[in-house]
Parts: structure tokens; C-alpha cells; sequence
């Protein structure tokens, strides 16, 4: 696989729709409210919700479906259904033995994630050996400002004390992509069915995968065996 990727010394990912296979979970959380003012299709507008604030989201789904409540009602009914269906949440294929490679070779890596520290606590709760890999995790309530602002991206990289240019970020959302490359950070973007692959390219990503599965990091600009 070419890649245009420069070398890099660690990685930052995303977490859902990168590590965790929290789509399917969401549809589901936010359709149900949907659903009931409505023949709404929540996948619809999937691509502008990507990697946006749990505020950011809610109020897009409710201009779109013009339903008749307030983001804080919106956001409470949707914690509920997400903490109910997260248990049951999957790690997306591939991720794993890259982690593990990654720590192998003692490449530094990280979590900067859109949720917040609560919704964190329902996505881990039964991953908690995978997740306890991870020395850095950033959510959305530890910075002022969520994707695409670099805040998240820039805080990951202070925290594991390499310099942004350094970092390589695993995204699968385009406003997570354009916070990475506005951190100073190249990106490659994992693919989400619900979204045009153009708009990965717009907003900067290096590369586009459908998947982290097989993956040799060497390909990306990380360090070799």
C-alpha cells in the first residue's frame, strides 16, 4: 500500500467508528426518538454527525427532524438509551493487533474522543482490559472546545509529550479530520459507510482505508520492526 504519509512517532485515534463499533449502537439510540415524530431516517444525516459534541449533534437532529423538543431533553433521552445498548458495544476489526503492535514496537498512542467522560464510562465498561492500554485518553468534556477545533488533538499530543507534527491520527468522521490536520497532525481516515469518500479528501485526510484490519503500520509512517 503507498502511502504520502511522512514518518511519524505516535498515533491518536478516534474512538467510535475507529476502535469502537458504536454506529450500529447510536442509529438506534437516536432513531428510537426520531421514530416517534415521525418516518425520519437517522442515517440520513449520519455523515454530519460524525465526530461532532453530544450539543452539536443533538441540535442538527432536531433542526433536521424539527422535533419538538430542547436539546437538553434530546441529550437526556439519548444518554439513557445510549448507557442501555453500550455494554454490548464491539471493537472494530484490526484494532486490536494494531494496538498491540504499536506497543510492541513502543509507538506511543492515544484516545481523543467527541464523548464525554460519563458516556466514556458506559463504552469501556465491558472492554476494560483494551482500554486499560491506554495512558491517554482525552473526551470532549476536558477541552473548551470539540471537533473540528484541534483542542482535543493538541491535548492528546501535550499529554504524550510528542509534538503535534509527529502525530498520525486514525479518524473516521471529516470534522475530526479537519481538527487533526488544524492540530498540525497528518490523518487517515477510516472509512464510514454513510459518507462520501470526496469529503474525507476535502477536509485533508493522507490516506483512506475501509479498514485498520491486516494493517502494518510501517505503511502509514509509523516505525518498523
Amino acid at each position: 500500500m503507498a502511502s504520502k504519509i511522512f514518518p511519524k512517532r505516535a498515533v491518536v485515534f478516534d474512538m467510535d467508528g475507529v476502535i469502537l463499533d458504536t454506529e450500529p449502537l447510536y442509529i438506534v439510540a437516536e432513531g428510537s426518538i426520531v421514530s416517534r415524530y415521525g418516518p425520519g431516517d437517522i442515517t440520513s444525516i449520519t455523515h454530519r454527525l460524525l465526530g461532532t459534541t453530544a450539543q452539536d449533534s443533538a441540535r442538527i437532529v432536531i433542526d433536521h427532524f424539527q422535533l419538538p423538543m430542547t436539546v437538553e431533553e434530546y441529550l437526556e433521552e439519548r444518554t439513557r438509551n445510549l448507557e442501555e445498548l453500550m455494554p454490548k458495544v464491539k471493537l472494530l476489526p484490526g484494532v486490536e493487533e494494531l494496538v498491540q503492535t504499536l506497543r510492541k514496537r513502543n509507538i506511543p498512542f492515544s484516545i481523543a474522543t467527541s464523548s464525554s467522560k460519563e458516556l466514556l464510562k458506559s463504552k469501556r465498561q465491558s472492554l476494560e482490559p483494551f482500554f486499560s492500554q491506554f495512558s491517554v485518553i482525552v473526551t470532549a468534556t476536558d477541552v473548551k472546545r470539540g471537533k473540528p477545533a484541534p483542542d482535543i488533538f493538541l491535548r492528546a499530543a501535550e499529554l504524550m509529550d510528542i509534538p503535534p507534527e509527529h502525530c498520525l491520527v486514525f479518524e473516521d468522521a471529516p470534522a475530526g479530520i479537519r481538527g487533526g490536520v488544524a492540530a498540525g497532525m497528518e490523518c487517515v481516515a477510516l472509512r464510514n459507510p454513510h459518507t462520501d469518500a470526496e469529503l474525507y479528501s476535502e477536509a485533508g485526510a493522507a490516506l483512506i482505508l475501509e479498514t485498520l484490519e491486516g494493517l502494518e503500520p510501517s505503511t502509514v509512517g509509523l516505525p518498523a520492526e
